[in-house]
């Protein structure tokens, strides 16, 4: 089962497939490589039971970062259905990460 902070070395891939989940998510990514003023994207995709857990970032290679949501806060699940999380990535500047959440549901 999976539940909880989970931390994810995007050296491994950035598409992760979750099932067996049994409590709401907080991913920390690792390993981004970015260098300043660039971007990446990580996939998160959770096959959900009949009880639906959220998805949220936690941290970017340690830092928190700036997180928005399309068309509203928060990374609520659906029962019985897959959610799709991609989490566009963006480090500026300054180092600074923001990160882009959109969510989609199937099934």
């Amino acid at each position: 089962s999976i539940t909880g902070a989970q931390t994810v070395d995007l050296d491994n891939g950035h598409i992760i497939n979750c099932s067996g989940v049994t409590g709401n998510l907080t991913i920390n990514l690792t390993n981004t490589g970015l260098p300043d003023s660039h971007g990446t994207a990580v996939v998160v995709n959770v096959t959900q039971g009949a009880t639906a857990y959220s998805v949220t970032i936690g941290t970017v290679d340690a830092a928190t970062p700036t997180v928005l949501y399309e068309g509203s806060a928060g990374g609520a699940g659906n029962a019985n259905k897959t959610d799709t999380y991609v989490f566009n990535i963006q480090k500026d500047g300054s180092g600074n990460f923001k990160v882009l959440v959109h969510h989609l549901t199937y099934g």
